[in-house]
């Protein structure tokens, strides 16, 4: 999982760095990544790697697509069924106070900032957890979340 995670990182530094996309002030990312069962779509603030969210869906996805600049835009495009669409506001390196769009529905970071979307069947279901995130780098904090009981439980491991 962490060379998945390592080489979707990669790649959107190199699209990033291309002029494709950017930072904000205090600088943002984002990127996707394969988790086993599932992809993982997240955005992180550059100035200090600290994770802003992650979406967890649980299909594959060949079609996820993700930009950040002064937000994080983007979509999860499974193999079958709908496509996820998210837009939140980054808030610089401060996470607090800031929100995403998932589907069409706010989620406030404030009641938590990890998200499962199911995309099995015709309609899209959101569940926001409010599991702490710590100040460690995004891609260890997107490997430790990815392990827990309940990430673990949906993602069919």
């Amino acid at each position: 999982m962490k060379s998945m995670i390592g080489l979707a990182l990669i790649s959107v530094m190199l699209v990033f760095s291309s002029g494709c996309g950017g930072g904000s002030v205090g600088g943002t990312g984002g990127g996707t990544g394969g988790v086993r069962g599932g992809t993982a779509v997240y955005g992180w603030s550059g100035a200090n790697d600290r994770l802003g969210f992650v979406i967890f869906s649980d299909q594959g996805s060949p079609g996820t697509i993700g930009s950040a600049s002064s937000s994080w835009r983007g979509s999860i495009k499974p193999a079958s069924g709908p496509t996820v669409h998210y837009d939140g506001s980054s808030g610089g390196i401060s996470i607090d106070g800031t929100k995403i769009d998932i589907d069409g529905a706010e989620y406030k970071f404030a009641n938590g900032r990890v998200f499962l979307a199911s995309t099995e069947g015709a309609k899209i279901s959101v569940r926001q957890l409010d599991i702490p995130i710590s100040d460690a780098r995004y891609d260890a904090e997107i490997d430790r979340i990815a392990e827990l009981e309940e990430v673990k439980e949906f993602l069919g491991k």
